[in-house]
């Protein structure tokens, strides 16, 4: 599960998750993103799902091909007003849900 820095944050305020995570076979990963406020994520160097700033929380999806392995991935978010939301999610090629570990995905809380 991955979380946002302490809830007692005010805005504005940011986040970067950024690690690793495993690629179990050969295929289209689909990852999607729920979020209220701007988010970015990167799988390599690629930009994957480029969220734009909404004030309601949007679902976003991108679909990758991938090799079997461990792949970087850096999911940014910022949040500027209202109740923060951020949901995100990832499948394998089988349709089965992917399994992103938060010590694979640390968070580094950034500030105003």
């Amino acid at each position: 599960e991955i979380s946002l820095p302490d809830p007692t944050t005010t805005p504005p305020f940011g986040a970067t998750f950024e690690g690793f995570f495993h690629a179990s076979i050969d295929g289209d990963y689909t990852f999607k993103i729920s979020a209220k406020g701007m988010a970015t994520l990167f799988i390599h160097n690629c930009r994957l799902i480029s969220e734009q700033k909404t004030p309601v929380a949007e679902t976003t999806t991108g679909t990758i091909r991938l090799k079997a392995g461990w792949h970087p991935i850096r999911l940014l978010f910022r949040h500027t007003s209202g109740e923060p939301h951020l949901e995100f999610s990832g499948t394998t090629p089988n349709g089965t849900p992917l399994k992103l570990e938060s010590k694979n995905l640390p968070v580094s809380p950034l500030s105003k």
